[in-house]
């Protein structure tokens, strides 16, 4: 079986990050960063005290509930003396998670491309363990960070919506939302892509000749072909809807009681609510084009990339000057920066902001044509998903990084890891490159983390650089 091979890969993926998880467990055994956070409460959890509740925690304690369903057995055959849900314990549950995060984008990977008869499986079992290896959330699976969990149940929501299994899909949504709320975005994103599929069978049902759905056109054709049936069958208007909400009650319902959760809670952050304060920080999805072109530049910046650029650039100049126009307007007018950006030196945003935007003040404008650059690439990778599934994935990358008044990579975990799954990608020789970038950048992290600790002036403590 050809999932065999992706098991394989898996228990593979596993064994190997082992390695940087036993390195930087031992130059940092101890709770650090906002583990100093989540350790204590997974301990609490682990001691049967649920009625505690750190203040300073902001998420859903998905990740404890998860992490002493799997460590409080090992009490059962380890000494009473041992701690099962020691930091290091803890720790390795998202070990757990990053297998499961490799083995789920394989299974997401062959859905999306099941049909392209270019793509092998082993093309496939390859892209998913490059993306394994992503950066800025591998980095996670050495710490007791809610990404890994909630990247797992994300994807898991995702894979079983694409198969169609809609009310496990909302099961696991739920789940997702319970390790970090806005989640409840990708819910939304099932939500859109479900009904995207529906509209488009009812389109091929009402109008056989359809056969690109990727433009703009497609909804003129959709809005003409509703009007249609509303004037001489609206009987198919009916069942069109009834069709819609068969498919997506489960989903909706999920909804509904998120909302609720916000009413009673008073917002979606719990705990600590001061530094946690949205706004319209509209730049933010420059900042994901960037990040996205340089972790995947060996599929959207090639030769030939440049040229389309270019080309499209001079035989489009009335859309390039509303982008740059635009893009000029938004960054001049709703650049926020979060006092954690400019304080915090132990985290590679610091640098990223000192280093380039605060340079000069006129970098942020001079780097518009990169974002035109990523903006024009990334399109072009998703030129052949249809027209709904580029205005849900728009939407909801909009709703989870525009809010977001801090920059931080790890904001654009699923969203880019969505953008890539969803690429056709051919070439082992492409993703060999990657994955040897993907590891480069993981060694030089775990070692920079490890190796080049510092002091601050007013603490003792050793501080240390991550993502």
């Amino acid at each position: 079986m050809p999932d065999v091979s992706a098991c394989l890969a898996a228990a593979t993926f596993l064994l190997i990050s082992i390695i940087p998880f036993y390195f930087s467990n031992d130059a940092q055994p101890k709770p650090y960063m906002d583990e100093i956070f989540h350790v204590p409460q997974a301990k609490r959890f682990c001691d049967g005290n649920y009625s505690y509740w750190d203040p300073m925690i902001t998420t859903l304690p998905g990740l404890y509930i998860i992490s002493v369903v799997l460590l409080k057995p090992l009490s059962l055959i380890l000494p009473q003396t041992q701690d099962v849900c020691s930091t290091h314990n803890l720790r390795a549950v998202n070990l757990l998670f990053m297998s499961g995060n490799m083995f789920l984008l394989y299974l997401i990977i062959k859905k999306i491309h099941v049909n392209n008869k270019m793509i092998s499986n082993s093309t496939l079992v390859l892209n998913a363990w490059t993306l394994a290896f992503f950066p800025v959330l591998y980095f996670f699976s050495g710490m007791y960070y809610t990404d890994p969990g909630a990247v797992c149940f994300t994807l898991l929501m995702y894979y079983l919506n694409l198969n169609g299994n809609h009310f496990a899909s909302a099961i696991f949504g739920v789940v997702a939302i319970v390790f970090r709320q806005t989640n409840i975005i990708w819910v939304l994103f099932v939500l859109g892509l479900t009904k995207g599929r529906q509209l488009i069978i009812w389109m091929e049902q009402e109008k056989k000749d359809i056969t690109r759905m990727t433009d703009l056109r497609t909804l003129i054709t959709l809005f003409n072909l509703i009007f249609k049936s509303v004037r001489h069958k609206p009987s198919r208007i009916f069942e069109l809807i009834l069709a819609i909400f068969k498919s997506t009650w489960c989903y909706i319902a999920v909804v509904i009681g998120f909302i609720t959760f916000v009413f009673i809670n008073g917002g979606i952050v719990v705990g600590d609510k001061s530094h946690h304060q949205a706004c319209l920080n509209f730049p933010q999805i420059f900042y994901f084009l960037c990040v996205t072109l340089a972790f995947s530049c060996m599929h959207i910046a090639s030769p030939s990339k440049i040229v389309y650029f270019l080309k499209f650039s001079f035989q489009s100049p009335v859309k390039v000057s509303v982008f740059v126009l635009l893009a000029y307007y938004l960054i001049a007018n709703y650049t926020y920066v979060h006092e954690y950006l400019l304080a915090d030196n132990r985290h590679y945003p610091f640098y990223v902001w000192s280093k380039i935007f605060k340079r000069h003040e006129n970098v942020k404008y001079g780097l518009i044509v990169v974002y035109l650059f990523a903006a024009i690439a990334v399109s072009k990778a998703l030129e052949n998903k249809d027209v709904f599934w580029k205005i849900v994935f728009l939407i909801c990358l909009c709703a989870c990084s525009i809010p977001q008044k801090l920059l931080e990579f790890r904001y654009f975990i699923i969203p880019y890891l969505i953008f890539r799954v969803n690429i056709t990608i051919t070439s082992k020789f492409k993703l060999l490159v990657e994955l040897l970038l993907y590891i480069s950048i993981n060694f030089l992290t775990f070692y920079i983390f490890i190796q080049k600790t510092f002091k601050w002036s007013d603490s003792d403590d050793l501080q240390r650089f991550m993502w």
